[in-house]
């Protein structure tokens, strides 16, 4: 959360103007964190590793719930929430909730959901188990009125992230939820990458050149070690002309997030352009104690589908040994995502592993990154966890690291010396491009500026349209113009309490109240769209200035001939 406190012990605020700030700035994504099973939720302490990066060997995702109670930026913080389905409401250590249950009720808690479930457990240890065990009532599979529940919470704009591993791990929590259970394979049925055989996923990697030259077996440890494994993003539907990967692996300083952790027997996410996919999958409905939908509804003739937002792959075995033998090399769906807030549903993002977030995996990564001082490995790898929160956000609350950013630098280096208000707008958006660049990054400075244009979503996806397609020529309106456009308007809207702010400096020493507490996220929309007709506007005086020019030269050729 934006700390106001440390802004009065600077000299710039008031304490009135901090408290007031602090009622009506902020914003919080509520987040629940559900396990079960024998999932970990608090480290191993390991002293020598130290206790700013502290992880552990553990079976479990501290780390991940630690970053993400980290993260503030901006207006914009996570408020996160630990539950598990076992238990019986009493205490259960590192756990908020025991014994949780999905109920309108409970739901009304939080924006979204996240979903680690193991049960039911192992069943690639056990060849007696097949998919008839998922709904074992010991392993507490969701029951129709918690389905019910979930699905109209999703609907209605609650975000969800799911993930299990090879077999059916994870199933009883995940495989009927909507969406998630047609973006990812929790089935037997539904071929699940198994535990051992040709028909597992190995993605550990060699970690000493015997065995990288296959004359020495890599073994099972290797997911611990300090080598992660390559990962192939997806240039972003929403990208517009730029190769950038989808925003879930973009990292604000870093580029391109193209590392996970590995392991040996992965799960995998569906390949939606799969013809199998789109003949078993696409059209599905649910129904669940009378609430029924489709699980990728079409909505005012719009249907977004879910994407492949990487790709892992298996190194093949021959020439790769492993300990459990031999696996043909594959290319896979490692991550996916489903944008139903365009529609106005809630967000889907599923993951082909937990072993993705697990500590164990993060144990080598972590201890090199002190060892050696450099943390790209690992900050890739946190960054993607936090953009898992920032995704499946709503777009309000997305809007507020921006406003924030923008807001609280009003009177810093940025607001004081980047920005010039009797500047063109232009002017002023790549000033502010520039300085969301190293917070953001261009991924999620994108997202802010289309997720300011939403309330006008004719407008938005015909510019989406527009810019998707290749070949575009060099007189047609740019990306880069609409969004120094939208962005300088923003600030313009901002500021537009500049003057009063520096008189009350000026007479007291420090900021005291703006009209701004109130409505800004609405000004800031308002704005927006103010730019992107600016933008229009200008591209359209310069084409006409164009046709005016060619019809002279035309005139001047026509005389020359004659």
């Amino acid at each position: 959360m934006a700390d106001f406190t440390s802004l009065v012990d600077k000299g710039l605020f008031s304490n009135s103007f901090a408290d007031r700030a602090k009622d009506v700035w902020p914003r919080t994504s509520r987040i629940l964190i559900l396990v079960d099973g024998r999932l970990a939720v608090e480290p191993w302490p390991i002293p020598e590793i130290g206790q700013e990066f502290v992880t552990s060997e553990e079976f479990g995702i501290s780390v991940a719930i630690r970053e993400l109670k980290r993260f503030a930026q901006g207006f914009s913080y996570f408020a996160v929430t630990v539950a598990t389905r076992d238990g019986d409401g009493s205490p259960i250590r590192g756990h908020d909730i025991s014994g949780y249950r999905f109920t309108p009720e409970s739901l009304e808690k939080f924006d979204q959901v996240w979903m680690f479930g193991i049960w039911p457990d192992n069943p690639g240890l056990n060849p007696a188990y097949d998919d008839s065990e998922i709904e074992n009532p010991i392993y507490n599979p969701l029951s129709e009125a918690e389905l019910s529940a979930l699905a109209q919470w999703m609907d209605q704009g609650g975000g969800v992230f799911a993930t299990g591993d090879h077999d059916i791990l994870g199933a009883s929590m995940s495989h009927k939820i909507p969406r998630v259970a047609a973006m990812r394979a929790w089935t037997l049925a539904d071929g699940a990458p198994t535990h051992f055989g040709t028909t597992r996923y190995t993605t550990t990697r060699p970690a000493i050149l015997a065995e990288t030259i296959g004359a020495a077996v890599i073994p099972f440890e290797n997911e611990t070690d300090h080598i992660p494994q390559p990962i192939e993003w997806v240039p972003f539907s929403r990208s517009m002309v730029f190769e950038r990967p989808h925003p879930l692996l973009c990292h604000p300083q870093l580029g391109p997030i193209d590392i996970l952790p590995d392991h040996m027997h992965e799960g995998r996410c569906f390949n939606f352009a799969d013809p199998a996919w789109v003949s078993s999958k696409r059209d599905l409905t649910f129904s669940f104690d009378g609430y029924q939908n489709a699980h990728f509804p079409t909505i005012a003739g719009k249907r977004p589908l879910p994407e492949v937002v990487a790709w892992g792959f298996t190194p093949s075995d021959p020439p790769l040994k492993y300990f459990e033998g031999d696996q043909p090399y594959r290319r896979f769906p490692d991550i996916a995502a489903y944008d139903g807030q365009q529609i106005g549903l809630g967000r889907v993002v599923v993951d082909s592993t937990w072993h993705h977030w697990f500590d164990l995996n993060l144990f080598g990564i972590t201890k090199r990154s002190i060892e050696n001082g450099d943390r790209t490995v690992l900050d890739k790898i946190l960054r993607y966890y936090v953009n898992v929160g920032i995704y499946l956000a709503a777009p309000g609350w997305r809007a507020g690291i921006a406003l924030g950013l923008i807001k609280l630098n009003q009177f810093e280096y940025f607001g004081r010396q980047m920005i010039d208000l009797s500047a063109s707008t232009e002017s002023i958006g790549q000033a502010t491009r520039i300085f969301l660049a190293n917070s953001l990054g261009p991924c999620w400075t994108m997202e802010f500026v289309l997720d300011q244009l939403s309330e006008r979503p004719a407008l938005a996806s015909w510019w989406r349209s527009k810019l998707a397609k290749p070949g575009r020529t060099a007189i047609e309106l740019t990306y880069q113009s609409l969004e120094d456009h939208v962005l300088g308007e923003t600030v313009r809207a901002l500021y537009g309490d500049m003057a009063e702010l520096r008189e009350q400096i000026a007479t007291t020493g420090a900021l005291q109240s703006t009209p701004l507490f109130e409505n800004m996220e609405r000004i800031a929309k308002v704005a927006a769209l103010s730019g992107f007709q600016q933008a229009v506007d200008r591209h359209a005086a310069e084409l006409e200035k164009a046709r005016a020019e060619l019809a002279e030269l035309h005139g001047i050729r026509r005389h020359d001939v004659n």
